[in-house]
């Protein structure tokens, strides 16, 4: 592993300045967390990817602007577990509001396992259908 000019950290591990484009331009990736909590005897994500990490909703909202600024009109949410987003951050899972934040600048499709309570997966459908409506 190369050594970057910080010394101790390898270079893979250091966030290029601007992140380079994976997609065209009209759409982007945006990972909102990573890991997972839950022990599902078939999956290996919590033991390779560690527990789960979401990012500000705060944050996330940001990006999700300045993408739009650049040109971007859809937006890929990335998770492994996408119905547990902001519960490590602020006590219980906050998708649904994510969603309706970002709903205002941007076509929104999830990618991602969705697992939850049917209530809680009836709320990200509905506000999925509203976004895809237009309101």
């Amino acid at each position: 592993v190369q050594q970057s000019a910080v010394g101790a950290v390898p270079r893979w591990q250091v966030a290029p300045a601007q992140p380079a484009a994976l997609t065209p331009a009209h759409w982007a990736y945006l990972r909102i967390s990573d890991g997972c909590d839950r022990a599902c005897a078939f999956c290996t994500i919590p033991a390779i990817r560690g527990r789960h990490r979401s990012e500000p909703l705060e944050q996330l909202v940001d990006r999700a602007v300045a993408l739009s600024a650049r040109g971007v009109r859809e937006l890929v949410l990335v998770s492994q577990d996408s119905t547990s987003y902001g519960a490590d951050l602020y006590g219980r899972p906050r998708l649904v509001p994510l969603l309706e934040r970002l709903a205002g600048c941007l076509d929104v499709h999830l990618l991602a396992r969705l697992a939850g309570d049917d209530l809680y997966l009836q709320a990200v459908v509905q506000v999925q259908g509203r976004m895809r409506k237009g309101g």
